[in-house]
């Protein structure tokens, strides 16, 4: 697994979701562009951040002091649709970690909503 600047690295899943199902596209699509700006602006420029699902985003970040609820509080609070719902979950390497194992980790770890 890749180490950035000699520290492992943290997934961080964010999923994003409307309130309720005849939720118009348009207004849709305006909001998940207004969160990956917010979600832009959240991140320094040696983080990973792709969105990865209609409602779905991922960020790569080094375990720094700041932590996965402190980036995503952030993100949130930049971003705030009521509209929307807002969740996170996330994943930190562990030596000898391969892709498949992380990715794994991350998809069953508990997820937070804010």
């Amino acid at each position: 697994m890749i180490e950035r600047s000699g520290e492992p690295l943290t997934l961080i899943r964010l999923l994003i979701s409307p309130r309720e199902e005849n939720h118009s596209i348009s207004n849709c699509e305006i909001s998940i562009i207004n969160f990956a700006k917010a979600l832009n602006r959240s991140i320094r420029q040696s983080d990973l951040a792709a969105r990865i699902g209609r409602y779905e985003f991922l960020i790569a970040v080094n375990n720094y002091q700041k932590g996965p609820a402190e980036i995503s509080s952030r993100i949130f609070a930049l971003w705030r649709d009521e509209e929307f719902t807002f969740s996170y979950s996330s994943s930190h390497y562990v030596d000898g970690d391969r892709a498949l194992s992380l990715l794994g980790r991350l998809d069953n770890s508990k997820i937070h909503v804010l």
